[in-house]
């Protein structure tokens, strides 16, 4: 019945079966002089483990056509990436490795389908499901393991597996040794990967690799430590995961801040990260079944040491800083373990650099290095966070992934790890494409007009799809006529052709689904969210990328998505290319198009049309120039959205009027 219950799910069994194999190398060899990679104290004291990390990608453009160009475009591209990564291609030896053999072996991938669809199998998945995604079950299992018949005295480092679901959805998982990177290294090669796989669909070509990964160079030493072992501690290990709703951590942030503000030292505006760690700690310590000494934080040191690291950097660079504890939960106050939990940082924070932490490591001893990293191990709560990497923002071309994890049953024991999740309204946001279709204008575009010349201001446009949604609420609170609502927006939405080269190929015109009503959807989301409303999640991307079947070299200007919430309530989604015309422009556009569906669906006549665009008629001027460059300016870029009251706004006038009175 156990295994009954572990295989049934969702009403039927779920399939997932290998369809391939095969070796992926490095485009180009690694130099001689790169061909030994050694491996620094923090690579050789790292656990003996391969980590796993899955992403979710839906399937934007609802068909499966392209899944093989998909497919290859990965492939290629992981050997452009691997070139970079180099020792990622290598082989190590599975007892005490102490260096890579950069021979160019290559890494195995794994293509998997699972008949699901991917909303099904995240919807309703316990968290031992994800294994099944990963290559031969390598979830931090030791290096003693190879991915294929290699040499019996070396290991792989690196395994991909592309899982493809039956609504088209893709999940790429990544299990990379802990031996010669950590979760920072792990997240940066995927992100590399994504950039190369996306260049190399939209054909987009460069001199310079625009991936720059650091490797660490250090002197050969071999601590003849096979790594932290997880043995002990991963007796009758179970992993769950629980979804913190970003209203109650700061619900639990304003708590903390109540509950010292009487004491000496209060605590002023906790991060979320100490609030929910002093939360679990002490729950943990409540329940009794665990004995520890202390806490530990998997501290990332690149960016806080004094003279920092490149963030690109690949290795492990990490330490575990930890403080004691009793075992009573009444004695972990938020005074003390907010306090604690800050020294941890601040001690962090006093490290020169990698040079003078790797001079620190060697004054101890072997035995007693060893030691102390394992007693943390066995006997403290750990606890990890990836909230800071951008998992979010991996995308390979198809659009930003729905979901991201880190899969097995974890590390150790008394380990946690924290991740961004789009997990909201307390439960998930179910986002579906239910059809795709080309929309052509209903008339011929005339011949005379058939080359439409961009203006100089066009040509200096930035490169790129500007975003634009409304939304409407479902007045009528029926759903009667959503179908006729969109049959309506798709006839009129030909009356207003898009095109440069003025071909009349039409735009595509996508329906989507929304499990959430739009009240929620708007109240809860974030200004991510909105991402998923537009057409293959093209917003400010560049016009290399076509929405459908088109030339090679031509792109689409225009694209539309009509999205359906639960409660009938729609949102109108626009993209459109810079190119072609700015903010005013497709504000004019969405207004038009409402015109025209608004008096076809009052069955209204006219003789002449009730909208009049005018576009300029200039003379044909090329600059050769693609346009402004935006992609620079996007490293690390966040936006938000914030809202300033009539009233508030009158009040500042007001003041910056009283403020310059008497002014000259």
């Amino acid at each position: 019945m156990t295994m009954l219950s572990s295989l049934v799910r969702f009403g039927r069994r779920q399939l997932h079966t290998i369809v391939s194999r095969e070796i992926i190398k490095p485009s180009s060899p690694t130099p001689s002089h790169l061909k030994t990679h050694n491996l620094s104290l923090h690579d050789q004291l790292a656990p003996d483990a391969y980590v796993p990390l899955v992403i979710f990608y839906p399937n934007y453009s609802n068909i499966d056509l392209d899944s093989r160009l998909k497919l290859l475009d990965m492939k290629k591209s992981l050997s452009q990436t691997l070139t970079q990564y180099y020792p990622f291609a290598g082989r190590v030896a599975k007892k005490t490795p102490s260096f890579v053999d950069c021979n160019d072996d290559g890494i195995e991938f794994l293509e998997a389908q699972n008949d699901k669809p991917m909303t099904d199998f995240i919807r309703n998945m316990q968290h031992e499901d994800l294994d099944q995604l990963f290559p031969n079950g390598q979830l931090w299992k030791k290096l003693n393991h190879t991915f294929e018949d290699f040499e019996k005295d070396k290991a792989s480092l690196l395994a991909v597996q592309v899982n493809q679901f039956a609504c088209g959805g893709i999940a790429v998982a990544v299990s990379l040794h802990h031996k010669i990177a950590d979760g920072s290294s792990l997240c940066h090669f995927f992100n590399d990967w994504a950039i190369m796989t996306r260049l190399r669909s939209w054909e987009q070509e460069y001199v310079v690799s625009p991936i720059n990964p650091y490797f660490l160079s250090v002197k050969g030493t071999n601590l003849n430590y096979q790594g932290i072992s997880l043995d002990k501690s991963r007796d009758n290990c179970v992993t769950r995961s629980f979804v913190f709703p970003g209203t109650k951590l700061n619900d639990l942030k304003l708590k903390v801040m109540a509950m010292t503000a009487d004491s000496e030292q209060p605590i002023i505006n906790p991060t979320r990260l100490e609030v929910l760690n002093w939360l679990l700690y002490r729950c943990a310590l409540r329940t009794g079944s665990f004995k520890p000494t202390g806490f530990a934080q998997v501290t990332n040191i690149r960016n806080k040491m004094i003279e920092p690291l490149p963030k690109t950097t690949i290795g492990n660079l990490y330490i575990l800083p930890a403080f004691s504890t009793t075992d009573d939960p009444n004695d972990i106050t938020p005074n003390f373990f907010v306090s604690q939990f800050k020294k941890l940082k601040r001690d962090v924070q006093g490290i020169k650099d990698i040079k003078s932490e790797f001079e620190n490591l060697q004054t101890m001893s072997p035995e007693s290095l060893i030691e102390e990293e394992q007693s943390k191990t066995d006997d403290y709560y750990t606890s990890t966070s990836l909230c800071t990497y951008p998992l979010y923002g991996i995308d390979f071309g198809w659009g930003k992934p729905i979901k991201a994890s880190v899969a097995g049953a974890m590390i150790i024991n008394n380990f946690m790890t924290m991740l961004n999740s789009l997990v909201r309204f307390g439960r998930r946001q179910l986002h579906t494409i239910v059809s795709r279709e080309i929309i052509k204008p209903s008339s011929p575009t005339a011949s005379h007009l058939k080359t439409y010349n961009l203006s100089l201001f066009d040509q200096l446009a930035p490169d790129a799809y500007v975003p634009l949604v409304i939304y409407y609420p479902n007045y009528s609170n029926v759903d009667l006529d959503s179908c006729l609502k969109l049959l309506d927006m798709k006839k009129l939405a030909k009356k207003t052709p898009s095109f440069v080269d003025c071909k009349d190929e039409g735009i595509e015109f996508l329906e989507a689904q929304n499990d959430k009503p739009i009240t929620d959807f708007i109240r809860n989301m974030q200004h991510e969210d909105l991402d998923q409303l537009f057409p293959n999640g093209q917003l400010w991307k560049k016009l290399n990328h076509t929405f459908g079947d088109f030339e090679k070299d031509k792109a689409s200007l225009l694209a539309v998505q009509v999205k359906k919430f639960a409660c009938g309530g729609i949102g109108v989604a626009v993209l459109l290319s810079h190119k072609i015309s700015n903010g005013s422009s497709l504000c004019h556009f969405f207004n038009d198009w409402a015109i025209m569906t608004r008096l076809r669906s009052l069955e209204q006549k006219y003789e002449v049309s009730p909208i009049n665009p005018y576009f300029l008629s200039v003379k044909g001027t090329n600059l050769n120039y693609k346009g402004i460059s935006i992609d620079k300016s996007r490293d690390n870029c966040v936006t938000r959205s914030f809202v300033f009251p009539g009233t508030k706004l009158n009040d500042l006038k007001l003041k910056v009027m009283a403020m310059t009175a008497d002014s000259e």
